[in-house]
């Protein structure tokens, strides 16, 4: 994926020297608003290992989105509830409050398939079944808190909806009656859209008219989103604060999310999935986001490995045989499990990063290149310290000096955990040490830490 350049004897390799000075604080920090997403492509519940693995990662907010393949409304003032509601049963049961985003297309209210016919043909019929999906998931079950409109609409059918707006007052009217119909449920969740593919194609001329509607229409927004796949942790962040400029423009407060991000789309074979660059890249984007302060949430996508139904999408989409081409024939294996539940890399960042919650020590390093590091104090009087060692260009696998300062003395478990190119876990996604020993801390403690290329190092000193 990446150059890496590997030193097989550790006193030829690269120094770094990070310091950790206890009485240094920088506020809180907390990576938990990075999240995951999951569906799109087909109706099937996330599988038993997937939901209890997630489980364990105590994920804040899932989001999914609900296309046409769970045929909710095969005739008119007709409901059928028991894909959707297995699915959404299924993600809830991973403790996450869930993010959904509109993207049916019932063929009673749609009989023609174009993803330019957004509007129904019985507004009213749309409406009332809008309400009953927000009755039934947020007022009587409580299992949605985010309700979006539509997603990737800039690109329709090309990014996994079948709509396509190339204006923003199509894509108004449409979510203004949609919006209503949640409105009138008295439901109290958040709403938002519109999912934008990337940030060109004159977002910035969408967003601002579409501001300008909604503040017209005195409609309710309380986030908007966008969806980027980019390894570069800069352009990553050039993003976000090119949304953030629009968006202040219109409200300092509205949300902001980044509803799919991963590296770069790679069709890949199977091994290249449990790349550790992979885990590295994403932490180093989570990171530099988290630093900024410009977003509200992130969403891995996806949860759990995808694959198109085709005979589902041929019921409401034009490009059933580019769904199948895109998530069957070359599946981009960007899930943090498979879909037998076996995990990947990525799952384990998220567990090491979300550890990462507490008061900020300030840390620095003599590093010149693209070395990602933050450290915490813990709830326990002990230090978590989180590295990836990741750049764009060529990696190199570092020896670590790691240099505690005014930290409080005495025994400590040190122990190292790390995400790279082995599978340091076994059977029950316990990750194993690779260093586990009691030190005694005076007022300043040194230490060494090997930190490949390409890879994600999280040390604890837990008192005792």
């Amino acid at each position: 994926m990446y150059g890496v350049v590997m030193k097989t004897k550790f006193s030829e390799m690269e120094k770094r020297e990070i310091v950790v000075d206890y009485k240094k604080t920088e506020g809180a920090l907390c990576y938990r608003h990075h999240s995951i997403g999951v569906g799109g492509i087909n109706h099937l519940p996330l599988p038993a290992p997937v939901v209890n693995g997630t489980r364990r990662l105590k994920p804040k907010l899932v989001r999914i989105f609900l296309q046409e393949f769970f045929f909710v409304y095969p005739d008119h003032y007709v409901f059928d509830w028991a894909k959707m509601d297995a699915y959404i049963k299924a993600v809830h049961e991973t403790g996450a409050d869930i993010m959904a985003h509109i993207t049916i297309k019932p063929k009673p209210l749609y009989p023609v398939i174009d993803e330019y016919i957004w509007e129904p043909n019985n507004i009213e019929e749309w409406q009332n079944l809008i309400a009953a999906m927000v009755m039934r998931y947020s007022v009587e079950n409580k299992y949605i808190s985010h309700w979006a409109v539509a997603n990737e609409i800039n690109i329709g059918e090309l990014g996994g909806c079948p709509y396509k707006f190339d204006t923003a007052e199509p894509y108004f009217e449409y979510y203004k009656i949609t919006v209503e119909a949640i409105i009138k449920t008295g439901a109290k969740v958040q709403i938002g859209g519109p999912a934008w593919a990337g940030t060109g194609d004159n977002f910035d001329v969408f967003l601002t008219k579409f501001f300008q509607l909604v503040e017209e229409h005195k409609l309710p927004l309380d986030f908007i989103s966008y969806n980027t796949y980019h390894d570069d942790p800069v352009e990553n962040l050039r993003f976000a604060q090119y949304v953030r400029g629009i968006t202040d423009k219109y409200r300092k407060d509205l949300g902001v999310y980044i509803t799919e991000i991963n590296v770069g789309l790679l069709h890949d074979v199977e091994e290249t999935a449990y790349l550790g660059a992979r885990a590295a890249c994403l932490a180093a984007i989570l990171m530099t986001h988290t630093d900024a302060g410009l977003l509200d949430g992130t969403f891995q996508y996806h949860l759990v490995d995808q694959l198109c139904i085709i005979d589902d999408f041929a019921e409401f989409y034009s490009r059933s045989r580019y769904m199948s081409d895109h998530w069957n024939d070359y599946p981009h294996r960007l899930g943090l499990f498979d879909w037998d539940g076996n995990a990947r890399p990525q799952y384990f960042m998220y567990e090491l990063m979300y550890k990462m919650s507490g008061e900020r020590i300030k840390t620095t390093t003599d590093d010149s290149g693209n070395f990602y590091h933050s450290a915490i104090k813990t709830t326990d009087k002990g230090i978590n310290i989180f590295v990836t060692n990741f750049n764009m260009e060529e990696q190199t696998d570092i020896k670590t000096n790691i240099q505690l300062k005014n930290n409080p003395e005495g025994l400590y478990r040190l122990e190292v955990f790390r995400v790279d190119d082995e599978k340091r876990w076994d059977d029950n996604l316990n990750l194993k040490p690779i260093e586990s020993r009691i030190v005694c801390l005076g007022s300043d403690f040194k230490f060494p830490v090997y930190m490949p290329g390409y890879s994600c190092t999280l040390i604890q000193l837990t008192k005792i």
